[in-house]
């Protein structure tokens, strides 16, 4: 079995009675309040399936590997939000478990429910083209700068990372952040291994205030909430230039769309901090 699927399937919330069914319009107790939310989980669920299905199929490859690392990236974030037992094979014992534990029962029908309104969104979004760069980057590039060093000013960029199309290809390491050749760099350093074949796709967010000398950077959440004085320290009056070098050609990653740095040409994924600019290339 595919990992997606078999995550799908760890995901399927079935549902097969072994009570009476219950009064969902009047339960008599917390019990059958929890049997209605199952049921209801269920017919949710298999709303996610049958969409994420349609999905798949009007994709390119490349949306497709995005569309399943989203997915399984869905299924652990859930799992760890609600603290499921994944280990749990037999779909009815660990559909049982969820019910009989009620703040894990609200946490998986929220994040149910909100799935599959995603899902179904997508669905019904037009498909456009994607947006164009404005640049092209050769094929044996290492490395991809904005090109505008900034020494003032409050400056935001984001780089999207599907660490497991790139582990298929090869084992990298990315260095993303701010650069300077005098006063030093500041940024992450991902080193992705051919075991990360089923990693998630990420998006980096890096925000740099030149004025204070703070450098903030997110994935999912902000390491120090920028404006904050618990961001790493940049030295002032140094320009600084915004990318990301890598162990192996950069060019077939970003044209495969496994690299993705957006200096704001685009929408970004996340909400550009308060004050900040994209860090825009020439």
């Amino acid at each position: 079995m595919s990992p997606i699927r078999h995550a799908l399937a760890l995901a399927a919330l079935a549902f097969i009675p072994t009570v009476a069914l219950a009064d969902c319009d009047q339960p008599a107790d917390n019990a059958e309040t929890a049997q209605c939310l199952g049921e209801q989980m269920h017919e949710t669920d298999q709303r996610i399936n049958a969409v994420y299905k349609q999905l798949m199929g009007t994709l390119p490859e490349t949306g497709k590997r995005d569309l399943r690392a989203e997915q399984r990236a869905w299924l652990k974030k859930r799992d760890a939000t609600c603290r499921l037992d994944n280990k749990e094979t037999n779909r009815e014992r660990w559909m049982q478990a969820i019910l009989a534990d009620h703040p894990k029962t609200i946490c998986v029908v929220r994040f149910t429910n909100l799935r599959a309104d995603e899902l179904e969104m997508m669905l019904a979004a037009p498909q456009e083209p994607p947006a164009t760069r404005g640049w092209e980057l050769a094929e044996d590039t290492y490395e991809l700068f904005a090109g505008a060093p900034k020494e003032k000013g409050k400056w935001y960029f984001e780089i999207r990372v599907d660490k497991g199309g790139i582990a298929r290809q090869a084992e990298t390491a990315l260095y993303m952040g701010v650069f300077n050749s005098e006063s030093g760099d500041m940024g992450n350093l991902l080193n992705i291994r051919k075991r990360d074949t089923n990693g998630p796709t990420v998006v980096y967010g890096v925000a740099v205030d030149l004025d204070e000398g703070k450098y903030y950077d997110r994935y999912e959440r902000w390491n120090a909430e920028p404006g904050s004085s618990r961001g790493s320290d940049l030295k002032l009056g140094r320009p600084y230039d915004a990318g990301v070098e890598s162990s192996v050609a950069l060019g077939p990653l970003v044209r495969d769309g496994l690299v993705d740095v957006n200096f704001g040409e685009r929408p970004f994924e996340y909400p550009v901090p308060n004050g900040y600019r994209p860090f825009l290339r020439p």
